[in-house]
């Protein structure tokens, strides 16, 4: 069965949809609705639906696709159009190249350019023409060749089982980002050890225990539990009822955050001092139920060095276990202490 989606054939970095004309190399013209787009692994396809015309199969080679997509922008393709399939009306090619082009009056709001296995010793300079538009880039070479060697391989290994390319990395390097608030950023570091606890707890092969015990078996003492408390409850007239401990009291068989965190710290080889662990928690506790650091309970009025130092240490840890998770042993830049950061720790 044919493929008549572009999404079918892996993860895009961008679509456009629309309708244009194909043009063969005999000459003839045929209208078509049309999906363009590159896959993450660089390749460009383009499906013309020309389904509603009588003649919709042809075998003739393309010279030239030009369509308009729905966002009013002009995508065209010269030469170099391979066919690759076709059915029931659909065509299937395989693009060199293809060329989209910003209906006027409108403005790219993000321009990405992508360089991957480039080893230079000097700067490199680039010139982008963008419509009369000059722009000069400049790449920097990369000094720490160690860090790529000893990480690549891992990643590779370990991209799908930590999910560190469906939003695990994301989550973290979103929090560095000096557009929000210092507490937001707070919240999202703390949330970037949420998302990996969760990965963790479902592991396929070796997953952290949530549960001190089978949620199946502790479910059997429930009722016991509830009728040892209740009269507990009313002798002091609290006013709990059973509905709220039919709620509450399977929490008691999950295991503590801390537990779940040194189950973590423990698959990934990370050790961290009993002071270390102890002020992570409190700041994440905090955080997660308040919204607020911990170090806000004492800090007084405009008073922001304590909550930059929290931020640090939190930003500091959650360094240490990304730079494990990648397997990574050596030297890194520790930005615990915020005025004075360490390029020469080891982890």
């Amino acid at each position: 069965m044919i493929q008549k989606q572009l999404s079918l054939l892996g993860d895009c970095i961008t679509t456009y949809k629309g309708e244009g004309v194909l043009t063969l190399k005999d000459g003839f013209s045929i209208s078509c609705t049309f999906e363009a787009g590159q896959l993450k692994q660089g390749d460009v396809f383009l499906f013309c639906d020309c389904s509603a015309l009588t003649v919709s199969s042809f075998y003739t080679p393309a010279h030239k696709f030009e369509g308009t997509t729905t966002q009013g922008y002009a995508f065209a393709s010269i030469d170099n159009i391979i066919q690759t399939d076709q059915e029931a009306g659909i065509h299937i090619y395989f693009l060199r190249s293809g060329t989209v082009r910003i209906a006027k009056q409108t403005f790219p709001q993000k321009v990405r350019y992508g360089v991957t296995n480039l080893i230079i010793k000097h700067p490199l300079r680039i010139q982008i023409n963008h419509k009369g538009i000059i722009q000069q880039l400049v790449i920097e070479p990369v000094h720490n060749y160690d860090f790529l060697e000893k990480t690549y391989s891992p990643y590779v290994a370990n991209r799908e089982r930590y999910a560190l390319d469906q939003g695990t990395i994301d989550t973290y390097l979103d929090a560095k980002a000096e557009s929000d608030y210092l507490q937001i950023r707070g919240i999202k570091l703390a949330v970037a050890m949420e998302v990996l606890k969760d990965i963790f707890l479902n592991l396929s092969d070796t997953p952290v225990a949530e549960f001190v015990t089978k949620p199946n078996r502790f479910k059997k003492v429930i009722a016991q539990l509830k009728d040892a408390i209740l009269p507990v409850f009313s002798n002091h007239s609290l006013k709990i009822t059973a509905e709220t401990l039919s709620e509450k009291l399977p929490d008691i068989n999950r295991r503590t955050f801390r537990e779940i965190l040194d189950d973590i710290f423990k698959q990934i080889d990370l050790q961290l001092t009993e002071g270390d662990t102890q002020r992570f928690i409190q700041s994440r506790n905090s955080l997660v139920h308040t919204g607020r650091f911990k170090s806000e309970e004492k800090a007084r009025g405009s008073d922001t060095e304590p909550l930059i130092d929290e931020f640090c240490f939190l930003m500091s840890v959650l360094d240490k276990v990304f730079l494990r998770l990648l397997e990574y042993h050596g030297q890194y830049i520790d930005r615990r202490v915020p005025s004075q950061p360490n390029p020469y720790a080891h982890i």
